[in-house]
Order: structure tokens, then sequence, then C-alpha cells
């Protein structure tokens, strides 16, 4: 999290770089409308899950920006882009921002529904534990359907760029 926190914090600090990010993702998704990053918000689980799916989104545009920003002739934009760009291009990180994409998507309807003004604490109690018993039943899962998924995922979006597809030890 504190990754994407830092990329996000590193294009939202200067026009020109933000202006770069704009022009890659209109060049990369024409057809896309959402073309800046969302800053990550502690309080609003609703904003936090819309930022960390525009963040995947534009991962590729945001890669590629890293990359030209590393080149530049200011050595603070330049030491800071390829830092990001190292961090980013591991694979460790390419399944930790889909891990936290999905629990962001749990988290998002539980929010949702705990905005209602019509709950009572019954009902909300209900709401937690529904969303608790989803969580455990896929830590249970004997297949790791969804953690497979995010693996198959994550391989996909390192593979289109350039970052190779890795399964750490224990």
């Amino acid at each position: 999290m504190r990754t994407i926190q830092d990329i996000i914090t590193f294009y939202k600090g200067g026009q020109k770089r933000a202006a770069a990010l704009k022009n890659v993702v209109l060049v990369l998704f024409p057809s896309y409308s959402k073309i800046t990053l969302v800053s990550l918000s502690t309080t609003r689980w609703v904003e936090r899950h819309d930022a960390v799916v525009r963040f995947v989104e534009l991962f590729q545009a945001i890669l590629q920006v890293l990359d030209t920003l590393e080149q530049v002739n200011d050595p603070d934009t330049s030491d800071k882009a390829d830092i990001l760009r190292q961090r980013a291009k591991e694979f460790e990180f390419v399944v930790n921002m889909l891990i936290i994409k999905f629990v962001a998507a749990v988290m998002l309807i539980l929010s949702t529904n705990l905005q209602k003004v019509t709950n009572n604490l019954v009902t909300v109690y209900d709401l937690i534990q529904d969303d608790t018993r989803l969580l455990e039943s896929i830590l249970a899962d004997k297949k790791n359907t969804v953690f497979a998924e995010i693996f198959a995922e994550a391989c996909s979006i390192a593979a289109e760029n350039g970052i190779p597809c890795q399964t750490r030890s224990l």
C-alpha cells in the first residue's frame, strides 16, 4: 500500500509529472475517461477502492512514465522515479497490488451497506459477519481459487510490463 501511495504522491507532486502521465494514458487508452490518479483516502473506503482500481488500470502507463522520468535532467525527479520504478517492477508488488484491489472490493460492499441510515446494530453486525464468512471461506478454499485468479492476473500484468512472473519459496 505504501508504494502505491508513494507513486500517487510522486505524480501529484508535480505538474509536469502529472501531465506526462495524462499524455501517456491518452495514447495507451484513448477511450479511457479516468486519466489521473486518485489519492488513497485513509478514512473513506469507497474512495480507497476507486483509487486502487484506477491505479491498477493505469499501471502500464505509470511504469512507462516512470521509465521516462528516470531519464530527465532533474536529479530529484530521476532518482525518485528510479526508486519507485524498481519497487513497482517487482512481481511481489504486482501480486500485493491485486490482493489490495480484491480486499478493497470486499470492503467496498461492506462500506456501502454500512452507510445506509436505515441500518440498526443487528443489521450492521450481520453485514460484518457476512464479510467475515466470505473471507474465511476464501482462506479455507483448498483449491485456492481466488488466489489462483489473482496470481494469473498478476502474471498477465507482469508479462505486459516486462516483469518476470515468479513465486517465492518458503
